[in-house]
């Protein structure tokens, strides 16, 4: 079989129609999301399979902005997220600039630092350390135990490592510190990493549920998705052979339809960074894999 003059496979063919398939599993189940967050009442009680909402309402919407339970959280992981981003990408990518010198013990503390991916304390240890640290139940618990984090430094000295050292040495000798070397020439040339491992570092805080959950007790110190996680927790308990709805401006939302907006409200803001950093985002990670 051949198309433009290009001959065409029994493998494309069952290639393309495997990716297909396995795109439309991967997107399914937010596209089911967003459209049961449209849903009326009586559509959700009658329909268990819908690609499009036949009556689009958004009244599960108006519900969850108008009750206001969900800016707290949301501004909370809006500003953990920025912040971890900054600081941990800055403190990840400066450790690494430091253990891609040469100097005695640089492959203890490298093997060090592996061992961390593989073991940790455990939680009870974890919460006395933080309470000893007096991080317990406040903001730095989100940011400083996550502030280098191993993979990422991984990356990072393997793009450093393979830089010129020439260009280093030429800047020594201009005068410049190893940190205004850091800042003015390594950062500048590393662009594309720090694109690529700034979405990671968003998206991780972005789900951070465990440290929300087992280490802030402080109700107006929540993230998101703990929010989330108490609210589909709450739904599942009362769910009963009937739907559980809530009345709202003369008409029934179910309660479902509300979970299914705030899942929604939740994904948007992350979704929108992926169209700013996606040219990045492979040629970042591709170079520390390779030049690794």
């Amino acid at each position: 079989m051949s198309l433009s003059g290009r001959k065409i496979h029994l493998f494309d063919i069952v290639n393309y129609c495997f990716f297909t398939v396995l795109c439309v599993v991967a997107i399914y189940p937010f596209w089911h999301t967003a459209v049961g967050s449209f849903m009326t009442f009586g559509e959700y009680t009658n329909t268990r399979f819908l690609l499009f909402p036949r009556e689009p309402s958004i009244l599960a919407y108006k519900q969850i902005f108008e009750e206001g339970d969900i800016y707290r959280p949301f501004l909370n992981t809006v500003a953990m997220t920025v912040l971890h981003t900054v600081t941990a990408i800055f403190a990840t990518s400066y450790v690494a600039y430091g253990l891609s010198k040469k100097f005695p013990g640089q492959r203890v503390m490298m093997a060090l630092f592996v061992v961390t991916m593989y073991f940790n304390a455990g939680l009870i240890p974890t919460y006395i350390l933080f309470k000893q640290l007096h991080i317990l139940n406040t903001y730095m618990v989100y940011i400083i135990p996550s502030l280098v984090g191993v993979w990422n430094l991984i990356i990072f000295r393997s793009i450093f490592v393979s830089f010129d050292q020439n260009l280093i040495e030429a800047a020594k000798i201009d005068g410049y510190s190893e940190f205004r070397i850091f800042i003015s020439i390594v950062l500048p040339l590393s662009k594309a990493t720090l694109a690529a491992l700034s979405l990671f570092a968003a998206v991780a805080m972005w789900n951070n549920l465990f440290t929300s959950l087992f280490f802030v007790p402080d109700p107006k110190k929540k993230l998101l998705q703990e929010y989330l996680y108490r609210l589909i927790n709450e739904s599942t308990i009362s769910a009963s052979s009937t739907v559980q709805s809530v009345e709202y401006a003369g008409d029934f939302i179910p309660k479902e339809t509300i979970k299914l907006a705030n899942t929604v409200v939740s994904i948007v803001p992350i979704i929108l960074l992926y169209p700013f950093l996606q040219r990045h985002f492979t040629k970042g990670v591709m170079i520390g894999a390779v030049k690794g």
